[in-house]
């Protein structure tokens, strides 16, 4: 599969070395679809407000209608998220210092085209790393949202324990206990919520399931109600979700029995 083309803003009044620049980058095997603008503000702050596909930004002038500290502020005050590259005349080190505090990602010498390529290539490798993390951030938080909802809206009573405590249980599981509120369980052991006469097996399971993140178990116990009368109870501990589809805490699930 072919390497995505890079949309780039090219910001500088020199028609000749702003082509030079792009014909490098593509001499070089990067596809690049670039937009070249003089230093006008009002046309970079249009171009910046409406870019929907924008992935970087090279900056080829110190000085003229926009600074680099206008240029940054532009992009941050529209959400455009996407690098920004300088070039300067060798040995302006003054100048390095200010464009790397105001957020620029590289500065480099005119004419090096070797370095250019080099620091283009390395950030939109960067950029579609952060853009990939941002996507499995959001689709982790849906599948989160969607578990809750099915997890929430089941018969069988259900729980997510973490280290030992309840971080979270389902009505079902509320009731099977004698809980009222989400409140009652949350930090709750699930210790004490097990007959003591049962804890011995219980923490041996418990450390087994630790060790172990691929190991399950059912197991029959003896429970506690909250008026501290007990149940019998299977208790099932499934295989954790793979990495690829995460979830924060192993779940824990309860199946009445029998009453004692």
């Amino acid at each position: 599969m072919p390497d995505p083309a890079i949309e780039i803003l090219i910001i500088g009044n020199a028609m000749t070395e702003v082509e030079s620049y792009i014909s490098s980058l593509r001499n070089s095997g990067v596809t690049v679809h670039a937009n070249r603008l003089n230093q006008d503000d009002k046309r970079i702050a249009k171009e910046i407000r409406s870019a929907s596909s924008l992935d970087m930004v090279i900056y080829t002038a110190e000085s003229g209608d926009i600074g680099i500290e206008h240029l940054m502020s532009l992009l941050q005050k529209h959400g455009v998220a996407v690098p920004v590259i300088a070039l300067s005349d060798p040995g302006n080190e003054d100048f390095i210092v200010y464009a790397i505090n105001q957020g620029v990602k590289d500065v480099v010498a005119r004419k090096n085209s070797e370095h250019l390529t080099l620091a283009v290539k390395r950030e939109f490798s960067s950029l579609l790393a952060r853009r990939k993390l941002e996507k499995t951030k959001s689709q982790l938080k849906e599948a989160e949202a969607r578990c809750h909802t099915l997890i929430q809206s089941s018969r069988e009573a259900i729980a997510y324990i973490h280290e030992g405590m309840h971080v979270e249980a389902n009505p079902a599981y509320l009731q099977m206990f004698g809980q009222v509120e989400q409140e009652e369980i949350e930090g709750l052991p699930i210790l004490d919520m097990i007959a003591p006469s049962e804890h011995k097996k219980f923490k041996k399971i418990l450390r087994s399931l630790s060790a172990d993140h691929e190991q399950t178990a059912e197991i029959e116990a003896s429970c506690l109600r909250d008026d501290e009368k007990e149940f019998s109870a299977q208790l099932s501990f499934p295989l954790p979700v793979s990495m690829e589809n995460p979830v924060p805490n192993w779940l824990f699930v309860t199946k009445r029995t029998t009453d004692s």
